[in-house]
């Protein structure tokens, strides 16, 4: 391997390119790339011993060749020479090729714009973070302004599309407009097809927010990362300006750390190559250039159907979000965003969740609980009314009887009810008549009664005499009533 191949493979690693565009960068096979990045010194092949020798003759005729025509394979030469009586091998022909031919690198033209009419996104992966005791990829949005070069960088926990909307919305209100015009990478949440020779086919909810947000969208060329190498160099700027050796930190602490870094280093140093300071440029030039934002904030959710449990809750992202205990098995309507979860009935709102990014858990509003507990009790109420009311004519006046003097009266309904699963249903219907004409209006007075009614009465048995006539020979003496006539006799 040539050293200026492998100092620009270095390079480009630095600024932050995949080994995959590195490679279609210098037109060269990853797998040489794969061998430069884990190489620290200059990757040297060993010569095959002897060949240089059998080769040696028919140099300059090689040399001849790819001067004339510098795109000649090696295989395409070896069947050449071997015509003319070479008779080394072909890995020989393919060492001499590549040390004297070197990669071919396609001439790239020096993109000027002017302020506001362009601006770069991509996205960049920046390792893994906790987030509600799960471990969860973390990705980096940077937003560049291709004339003052000022960045707007953020992350968030996902690439789908509703995250690819709120970064658009948060870098549009961080440079306080939006610019004319967006150069963003082959992605699915941006391009859902390029076919070979004719026009993109753009992602219809990515163009319904341009349209809104009013800029146009400018794919880049398939394999082409020269086209927006401005956001590539930011994503590898902020990789090894802000992310390296940082320790683990959590989510919204990190967002706070790498918006501070934005204001006092990233956009207050001298632009390599504007040779300007962005944020200045940018107040200077391009800030009154920007258009402006719409007055409504676009709508950045991904809509979707979905199915409520029986247990009243929607699983999404697998995690589990309550709904009102009413919704429970029937079809919703999902409204997902970076930070909410909002679930709707055709268009009535039932429920609004934080998005959680944990796994499996369980997010419940404690007002569905309620609401589950209360109809609940309600239904176990109508159940134990509706049975009471069956035990006769009587019932009803005796429940509105309850109703009135006892607090607990549903207590003393369903301890009644288990009295005529016990008792019998008519004995029951017989107590409450009695105890409505009594005024008595407790589960403990038909209690009484019922089991007054259950226990059986004593027969009179016949009457023992013990000593047979002795009993019924008894002498009485004679009243006097003298006392009488002479209370009489006083009175007058």
């Amino acid at each position: 391997m040539r050293k200026d191949v492998w100092l620009e493979i270095k390079r480009l690693k630095e600024v932050g390119l995949s080994a995959r565009s590195i490679a279609s960068e210098l037109m060269i096979d990853r797998r040489t790339v794969a061998r430069a990045l884990v190489s620290e010194t200059l990757p040297r092949r060993r010569p095959a011993r002897g060949r240089p020798r059998v080769l040696d003759r028919h140099r300059g005729w090689i040399m001849g060749q790819l001067e004339r025509y510098p795109r000649l394979s090696a295989m395409l030469l070896f069947g050449k020479l071997s015509a003319m009586g070479y008779e080394g091998g072909y890995g020989a022909v393919k060492d001499f090729v590549r040390e004297v031919r070197p990669p071919p690198v396609p001439a790239a033209m020096t993109l000027r714009f002017s302020p506001g009419e362009m601006a770069q996104a991509d996205w960049g992966n920046a390792g893994t973070i906790m987030v509600d005791g799960a471990r969860r990829r973390l990705s980096l949005f940077v937003m560049t302004l291709c004339f003052s070069r000022r960045m707007f960088a953020d992350f968030l926990l996902g690439e789908a599309m509703e995250h690819w909307l709120e970064a658009h919305w948060r870098a549009f209100l961080f440079f306080g407009g939006a610019p004319a015009g967006l150069m963003i990478d082959n992605l699915k949440t941006g391009v859902l097809e390029r076919p070979p020779g004719g026009e993109p086919r753009l992602n219809p909810r990515y163009e319904d927010f341009a349209r809104v947000c009013g800029f146009d969208i400018r794919p880049c060329a398939p394999r082409s990362p020269r086209g927006k190498g401005g956001v590539e160099r930011a994503v590898g700027y902020v990789r090894t300006g802000f992310l390296a050796g940082r320790g683990e930190e959590s989510f919204e602490g990190l967002r706070a750390s790498l918006a501070a870094w934005l204001d006092q280093t990233a956009n207050r140093r001298v632009h390599k190559t504007t040779g300007r300071v962005p944020d200045e440029l940018f107040e200077e030039a391009e800030r009154k250039a920007l258009r402006p934002l719409p007055a409504i904030p676009p709508d950045r959710s991904v809509t979707a159907a979905v199915q409520a449990s029986i247990q009243y809750r929607v699983e999404a992202d697998t995690n589990r979000y309550s709904v009102p205990p009413e919704h429970a098995g029937r079809r919703l309507t999902l409204r997902k965003s970076a930070d909410r979860m909002v679930f709707y009935d055709r268009e009535r709102l039932v429920a609004d969740h934080v998005r959680r990014y944990g796994r499996k858990l369980d997010i419940v509003d404690p007002a569905h609980d309620r609401a589950h507990l209360e109809r609940s009790r309600s239904a176990r109420e109508r159940s134990a009314v509706n049975a009471f009311l069956r035990l006769g004519d009587a019932a009803e006046g005796y429940l509105a009887g309850l109703r009135e003097r006892r607090a607990n009266w549903l207590s003393h309904v369903r301890r009644i009810v288990a009295l005529a699963e016990a008792h019998g249903r008519d004995e029951t219907a017989r107590a409450l008549r009695d105890a409505a004409e009594s005024g008595a209006y407790s589960a403990e007075y038909v209690l009484n009664v019922l089991e007054s009614r259950a226990k059986p009465r004593a027969e009179p048995g016949p009457l023992r005499l013990l000593r047979g006539g002795d009993m019924l020979e008894v002498d009485l003496p004679e009243p006097d009533i003298g006392i009488y006539d002479q209370r009489g006799k006083e009175e007058f």
